[in-house]
């Protein structure tokens, strides 16, 4: 029996509380991340994992290829089936592994490029230790996109959680083991490790064992990765982008430490967007296809949600930062990083009302304007980046990345309404 719109609001209410309730794991373990890299290493140590974190984020975009916004799409319109869900699933798994595994050993076959290109020695050693973490990774997203699409959100927000938990542990784990810093990027081997066991048994206890008819299903899934996978990759250089311009113009890794304590803080509560993202992307996929009726209200209640969770958070943030970063860090150089904080919640906020839905072009089945979508904020991004910075430093990095931010919301509803016949 469909449920009902009444019902609908209820499980999307409960997903968001559950996937917020992750979120605010998130926060914490990022924050206590940040801190034991910096306080068992130092700010140099700190820099540089974030410069090869930029390259992680981005390379798993790769090794997912698309894949797992293939799967959700998928798998939200063929609930009613468990034969096809499991079809569809498997389709996309078995594509997902060989991919994963091929970027995986890029990243360590172009390690020494990557340091010399950075002008560090050292990261070419900590792009080697974070390759198997990356292939965990890529698989994983694939798994999640499978959750996700089966709208199981309450587990999805408790597979996220471990997630979270386990990057701390690992830093601990590198520091009490006696690792180098060069060596910390193992923690994304042990808290992406840990969730790949976890969701293994995840999909094979609500997906059931491989089918033959599975193959059948992987040639679509490819085709549609492929046609959106430069909007991944452009996502996640997005979130690095600013990091990794900075470690190019300036010629000492501590102020990228610094302004990258900032940018995880931002992209915390950016993540409350993601949140309402995972949480309306199957609504979406299955409103965009036979009745739209339901969709104008969907939109609203989206866009409310975003605007004021958003503005409220951001408000907070940008008032406890100096606060939270001297309690965190223990060094009140870490205060400079304040007004590139507040620029970039600044440009979250600008966006709030409607990235909540940023990935409608890719629900309505259009992979290829998602794509182009996303590489239009990524010209903005570079372009504020790389006029900003050489005269304003780490504000010039913030406000960049603001700006590509309030681009991307009034693209998305131009793109929307002129290719999907839907207003945002």
């Amino acid at each position: 029996m469909e449920p009902t719109p009444d019902t609908r609001a209820r499980r999307l209410d409960v997903g968001v509380a559950w996937n917020l309730a992750s979120l605010a794991i998130l926060g914490l373990s990022g924050f206590l991340m940040l801190a034991l890299i910096e306080r068992c290493y130092d700010a140099e140590t700190l820099g540089r994992f974030q410069l090869v974190w930029g390259v992680y984020v981005v390379l798993s975009q790769l090794g997912v290829g698309g894949l797992d916004r293939s799967v959700l799409r998928a798998v939200s319109q063929a609930q009613g089936s468990p034969a096809e869900v499991r079809r569809l699933a498997w389709g996309a798994l078995a594509p997902g592994l060989a991919l994963s595994a091929a970027v995986a050993l890029t990243l360590v076959f172009l390690r020494g490029t990557f340091a010399a290109w950075q002008g560090s020695a050292e990261l070419a050693d900590m792009a080697l230790y974070a390759a198997p973490g990356l292939f965990c990774f890529s698989v994983n997203k694939i798994l999640l996109g499978v959750v996700n699409g089966l709208e199981r959100m309450r587990a999805f927000a408790v597979y996220q959680s471990l997630r979270y938990l386990g990057m701390p542990v690992g830093v601990w784990l590198c520091s009490a083991g006696g690792l180098p810093g060069s060596r910390v990027t193992l923690l994304f081997a042990f808290a992406e490790g840990l969730l790949l066991l976890v969701l293994a048994l995840e999909f094979l206890s609500t997906v059931g064992p491989p089918v033959r008819a599975a193959i059948g299903a992987s040639p679509a899934h490819l085709r549609f990765g492929l046609r959106g996978l430069l909007a991944g990759v452009v996502l996640e250089l997005n979130t690095r982008l600013d990091v990794i311009m900075l470690g190019r113009f300036l010629t000492e890794d501590a102020p990228v430490g610094i302004y990258s304590l900032a940018v995880a803080v931002a992209e915390g509560v950016f993540q409350v967007l993601t949140v309402l993202q995972n949480n309306y992307n199957p609504l979406l996929a299955q409103g965009l296809v036979g009745d739209r009726s339901g969709l104008p209200a969907l939109i609203r209640r989206g866009r409310r949600q975003g605007f004021w969770l958003l503005t409220g958070l951001g408000a907070v943030a940008v008032l406890g930062y100096p606060l939270g970063a001297d309690l965190l860090m223990g060094d009140p150089a870490y205060r400079a990083g304040w007004l590139p904080f507040g620029l970039l919640i600044a440009g979250i906020v600008s966006a709030a009302a409607w990235l909540p839905f940023g990935q409608i072009l890719l629900m309505g089945n259009r992979p290829t304007l998602h794509s182009a979508y996303m590489l239009s904020i990524l010209a903005v991004n570079v372009l504020g980046n790389a006029l900003l910075i050489p005269r304003l430093g780490l504000a010039g990095a913030a406000l960049g990345t603001a700006i590509s931010l309030a681009w991307s919301a009034q693209a998305l509803r131009w793109l929307a309404r002129r290719a999907l016949g839907t207003a945002l």
